[in-house]
């Protein structure tokens, strides 16, 4: 029986760790990333950031959220005061 090969289309970055997932499990990944994520200060980063006393809560979705906002926005996180809530194990 031939092993499993599989495709792993997560940004490169972040791809480490299915990759070894699938090894672990016998098979062979393929790192085939689809996107590019990257830092952009893009309006609607600037509006969050200058209505940052308006928030009762905020959520982050994804890690570039985090590093634009560390890149741009030094101290934003820190100056937060509402609920925090991240989605995903990091």
């Amino acid at each position: 029986m031939s092993k499993p090969v599989v495709a792993i289309t997560r940004p490169k970055d972040r791809a480490k760790k299915a990759c070894e997932i699938v090894e672990k499990l016998g098979g062979e990944a393929i790192l085939a990333p689809t996107l590019d994520l990257k830092p952009v200060n893009t309006e609607s980063l600037k509006d969050l950031v200058s209505r940052k006393d308006e928030l009762d809560w905020i959520v982050f979705t994804s890690p570039t959220t985090i590093v634009s906002l560390n890149q741009f926005y030094p101290d934003f996180i820190e100056s937060l005061d509402c609920n925090l809530a991240v989605i995903g194990n990091k």
